[in-house]
């Protein structure tokens, strides 16, 4: 019998799937699927080459969209919306048990080879067994820690062991099986993605991994293998000669990303980078590089690291260099190929004169017009445009707003949406402009403004922040997707 069917037959026992996100019938039940932690994520090897060195980049500067001003009040039936999502999300909420991605986590024994995948592609240990260990071990005053931010946390009373215990049967059950059903993987990680499961998971929703599970080992040497190819093609003198500006842009923003941590001011760690961009560029040249790209390999660099890090080593200070080489390269060309599907979807934010940020910063202002007007109507009358102040939030994702362990939480939620994040990312900003109204309308003058916009205060946000926000941004896409005529009421009164 194998592995995976072993684990099927032993987490054989009726979990019920959490419903469409799509569907708010039925309401509290939805919010209850979210968050609990543990453990995954997988790769083959690959054959060890020398990497080349450095490389550099460009930008596509942005037409600015001047605002215009229109007066709409908030109707009183999205009040009462609001009202009841409020009290669903409160009533089923979790309460996170660690605040960064590589706090608290405990890993599965490493496999006998230095050379072998991590643990999780194929699941070759107990889940459940593992889980229960971790707990026993946990150290005292860990434990009560955890115990202590749990029933501290608006009382809600929910046991955090069952809640993870509840949520990793579900994924092993989903990821074990022959064939993964991808779309209930999506369901699962809509609410956030247990940490060791996650750089597979991701890698299936990327659609990186096969969903079959006999065809993913070769599917992964083959594109690791293919990646390395593009470098002995295009990484090369001649190839940097031609696209000089293209190198020596990147060559200057790697070094300026996440400076705040250790692991991205080691130079093994920033060749890596420089190496993923250049060939990005160089096989997207619709686009090239654009300012903003390299924040978005982060997440997918630090996940995929995450994977090979030994449980008593933090992912933040590990020395990069210290890895063999072979999954040093691994980690590289997984990033590539999933920052490669990630940017597809939003590529015109990077094509000339940047359209698709463009057309998201007008529908942001319509949506803000619409919901809380007198927000709108302050920044108006203070002069502030929103491409002032969003189009990083569109070109860099959010990356500049948030801890980088709550990006990873919010691209959970993204990598699950079935038609793509862009959509999705569009209700996350207008939901995070609005979580800051009041701070906003408080400030006096134009300079005030700014000033906060800047720089949101969100330096101690956590999982439960992050998902309030995503519990916002869901309820303004329920409302306002497919459903133009509300924005186009502000559209009318405006033209009058």
């Amino acid at each position: 019998m194998s592995v995976g069917t072993k684990l099927f037959s032993f987490l054989s026992k009726d979990t019920n799937e959490p419903p469409d996100t799509r569907d708010l019938e039925g309401s509290g039940s939805f919010w209850r699927q979210k968050g609990y932690k543990v453990p995954g994520h997988a790769q083959p090897d690959v054959v060890c080459t020398s990497p080349p060195h450095k490389v550099y980049g460009a930008q596509h500067p942005p037409k600015y969209v001047a605002d215009s001003d229109t007066k709409v009040s908030q109707t009183d039936h999205l009040v009462a919306y609001h009202r009841s999502m409020v009290t669903d999300i409160e009533e089923g909420f979790n309460i996170p048990l660690t605040r960064s991605h590589s706090d608290g986590v405990t890993r599965p024994p490493d496999a006998t080879s230095p050379l072998s995948d991590p643990p999780g592609l194929k699941f070759e240990f107990d889940i459940k067994a593992h889980f229960l260990n971790k707990v026993k071990h946990m150290s005292q005053s860990k434990a009560e820690e955890q115990r202590s931010a749990f029933r501290g946390s608006e009382g809600l009373g929910y046991d955090p062991n069952d809640r993870e215990t509840a949520k990793l049967e579900k994924f092993g059950k989903s990821l074990a099986g022959p064939n993964t059903d991808i779309n209930v993987i999506r369901k699962l990680s809509w609410g956030g993605i247990p940490a060791q499961l996650r750089g597979t998971t991701w890698q299936l929703l990327c659609g990186y991994l096969p969903t079959n599970i006999d065809r993913r080992e070769s599917t992964l040497t083959r594109k690791r293998l293919e990646y390395r190819q593009y470098l002995d093609s295009y990484y090369k003198k001649n190839v940097f000669d031609n696209n000089h500006d293209i190198m020596k842009q990147i060559q200057v923003d790697v070094p300026r990303m996440n400076s705040e941590i250790k692991l991205f001011r080691q130079q093994v760690v920033r060749e890596v980078f420089i190496r993923v961009l250049f060939i990005w560029s160089i096989r997207h040249p619709a686009s090239g590089y654009v300012q903003g790209i390299n924040d978005l390999l982060t997440p997918f660099f630090i996940v995929f690291l995450s994977s090979y890090v030994p449980a008593d080593k933090n992912t933040d200070t590990i020395e990069f260099s210290s890895l063999p080489q072979c999954h040093q390269d691994t980690i590289e060309a997984d990033s590539y190929w999933c920052v490669n599907h990630f940017l597809e979807g939003i590529q015109d934010n990077y094509t000339f004169e940047q359209p698709g940020i463009q057309l998201k910063v007008a529908k942001l202002r319509e949506i803000v017009q619409r919901v809380d007007n007198n927000l709108h109507q302050h920044l108006i009358d203070n002069e502030i445009e929103y491409m002032a102040f969003s189009f990083r939030w569109m070109n860099n994702l959010l990356m500049r707003e948030f801890p980088l362990h709550c990006i990873i939480r919010l691209w959970d939620t993204y990598l699950s949406e079935r038609e793509g994040f862009a959509e999705f990312h569009l209700y996350t900003c207008a939901a995070f402009l609005l979580t800051f109204s009041k701070q906003l309308i408080a400030k006096p003058d134009l300079q005030a403004l700014i000033l906060f916009l800047q720089r949101l205060p969100t330096d101690q946000w956590g999982d439960r922040d992050m998902e309030l926000l995503l519990a916002e941004a869901y309820r303004l896409k329920y409302t306002f997707e497919n459903a133009h005529g509300h924005l186009k009421v502000a559209q009318s009164k405006d033209s009058t």
